[in-house]
């Protein structure tokens, strides 16, 4: 019988932690099954892993002879047979009924590919340390939040065992991607955040230890290895996917305070290459600048042009009104209006229709933004505060329609 969920594990020699991690795991009652793959270990761990699938057919045990860490995740999720899926390591937890909260999210919200929560952390003998404040994106519960993947590409907040995602949209490839190295949990979130709404739940559902033997402990900060992974995802997104992402003026902010906080922890004092890696930073906005400018330069008067507007604040209606003063029905532009989940969209169209947003204006569940949006190769959003950061001849034209109407948007 196939189970709901899948969770799937490599481990390599860990055996004083990989027992309690199972046990944890294995929670009477969860349709699961776990995955454990043996990655090349000379400590015991098979013989461990065949003494629990003995004892609970639950534990699906797999073994390599040698060591290939670059391709265990891949092959863990190519052998995953539940609806969902949930990445783990050998040496976290999961806390008690952590797993069924996000299935049961997962369940009543089918549209959501993906939820993920805050995370606690231990120390090596398992000891609690609190909460991960890194993990912390919002202070509630939420799903399909329109801001999100602009909080996510500023900044990688998922720990990878908290998140739980639906198998059938897993970016399976990016797991393979040698162009971000042995990370690739944070451009996997992105992918399914650019994809379909995402949830999150404000309470820890799994526990992180911290240990000298870590990844992020043995190449991440002495190394620049966090850096380099921060650039690589940007400069992907940015300037290699189509369309290409265009940060919003919140998303710049947070991509900055991120980059200089990892240019300290990495370079402690040295100011100058803190400011070389912030030069870095605005040279790849220019980069993306000058592509756009480019294309523009080519196509300016067919060149399509999406506007991104949440409704969260209090002014969307006078951007609305601006964009309708701003554009023709000729023109190859789109105004997506994105709904807060508590919203009808019915009544919501109405509300449009009343601010006289003139041509294509468009009400947008969250599962219906990437299909809409396929057609245009620069999308830009738009706020009461992004006038003087718009771009191109259109995004001019509406900041200039948004300028004229004053204190309405």
């Amino acid at each position: 019988m196939t189970p709901r969920l899948s969770v799937v594990m490599p481990t390599f020699n860990r055996t004083r932690w990989l027992g309690e991690a199972m046990d944890r795991i294995l929670e009477p009652g969860l349709d699961l099954e776990l995955v454990v793959l043996d990655n090349g270990s000379s400590d015991g761990t098979w013989a461990c892993l065949q003494r629990r699938a003995a004892e609970d057919p639950r534990v699906r045990p797999v073994r390599w002879e040698s060591n290939n860490p670059a391709e265990a995740y891949p092959a863990l999720l190519e052998m995953a047979r539940g609806e969902y899926v949930n990445l783990f390591a050998d040496d976290d937890w999961p806390l008690p009924g952590g797993l069924a909260r996000k299935m049961a999210l997962l369940d009543a919200h089918p549209e959501t590919a993906m939820v993920f929560s805050t995370a606690r952390c231990m120390n090596e003998r398992g000891e609690d340390l609190g909460e991960a404040d890194w993990t912390r994106i919002a202070d509630e519960d939420f799903t399909g939040r329109s801001d999100l993947f602009d909080l996510l590409f500023a900044r990688n907040y998922v720990p990878m065992p908290a998140a739980l995602f639906r198998r059938a949209l897993a970016p399976a490839a990016i797991l393979r991607d040698p162009f971000f190295g042995p990370s690739h949990d944070w451009p996997f979130w992105l992918d399914l955040a650019r994809r379909a709404p995402i949830a999150f739940l404000r309470e820890p559902t799994v526990s992180l230890r911290l240990h000298g033997s870590q990844v992020s402990s043995v190449i991440g900060f002495g190394q620049g290895f966090f850096l380099e992974v921060n650039f690589n995802v940007w400069r992907r997104w940015m300037l290699e996917t189509s369309p290409p992402f265009v940060p919003s003026s919140g998303a710049w902010k947070g991509m900055c305070l991120n980059l200089a906080g990892l240019l300290r922890a990495t370079h402690g004092q040295d100011l100058e290459k803190v400011q070389a890696g912030l030069r870095r930073l605005y040279a790849l906005r220019d980069e993306q600048e000058a592509m756009l400018a480019g294309r523009r330069d080519e196509e300016e008067a067919g060149f399509p042009e999406a506007f991104l507007l949440g409704t969260r604040r209090e002014d969307w209606r006078g951007i609305v009104t601006a964009y309708g003063n701003a554009f023709t029905p000729e023109d190859p532009v789109l105004l997506a209006i994105l709904p807060e989940p508590q919203e009808d969209p019915e009544a919501l169209a109405g509300a449009v229709r009343a601010a006289d947003g003139g041509p294509a204006v468009r009400v947008l569940g969250a599962d219906q933004v990437l299909g809409a949006l396929r057609a245009f190769p620069h999308i830009q959003w738009v706020d009461a505060d992004s006038g003087s950061t718009l771009q191109g001849a259109k995004g001019r034209r509406l900041a200039e329609a948004m300028r004229q109407l004053g204190g309405q948007a």
